[in-house]
């Protein structure tokens, strides 16, 4: 292929514009390419992941214009899929650790408490939230740490101990002997 001004061909060129379109709408060649109405015989998912891999140093010109277009008449990613958008994630800081420690014994709440409801963040789950508290994270996704922290902050303080009636009589048994 020719070379464009920097030095760059446009097999490179393209390689990159296509890789951009997969990251922003999160569709992979295999699902485009599946659906594609009319599609030539030699374009397949294959010839284009070992163009994009390096394998094949060239392509079609037309096989990868057509790609392209195929991928910008999609819209960008949506969360559907249970995973953020963004994967930008802030490091979890030992400060950041006690806090949560703090509330959840503040409250009293547990780990499945948090992660109930309809409204959570995509990708946000009890796994997520437990990795937190015993250290095993040492990044969080700061739409699920302030929907954690939004919980905890208007779960009230835990007054104290609630037992049922069986086991308060049974304490009260216990402890008058």
């Amino acid at each position: 292929m020719s070379k464009q001004k920097g030095g760059r061909s446009d097999s490179t060129n393209a390689r990159a514009k296509l890789r951009a379109e997969i990251k922003r709408t999160g569709v992979t060649v295999l699902a485009l390419l599946k659906d594609a109405p009319g599609l030539r015989a030699d374009l397949t998912p294959r010839l284009i992941n070992r163009w994009l891999s390096g394998l094949s140093k060239e392509i079609d010109p037309g096989h990868a214009d057509l790609v392209l277009t195929l991928y910008r008449a999609l819209p960008d990613a949506t969360p559907v899929t249970g995973r953020p958008v963004s994967s930008k994630k802030q490091p979890l800081t030992t400060d950041m650790r006690r806090g949560l420690e703090a509330e959840l014994i503040r409250t009293c709440a547990t780990v499945a408490s948090l992660v109930e409801g309809s409204n959570l963040p995509p990708g946000l789950n009890a796994r997520v939230v437990r990795s937190w508290v015993y250290g095993e994270a040492k990044s969080v996704a700061p739409a699920h740490w302030t929907y954690v922290l939004g919980r905890l902050a208007t779960t009230p303080t835990a007054t104290g101990l609630v037992f049922t009636t069986r086991e308060r009589s049974r304490l009260e048994t216990t402890c008058d002997k």
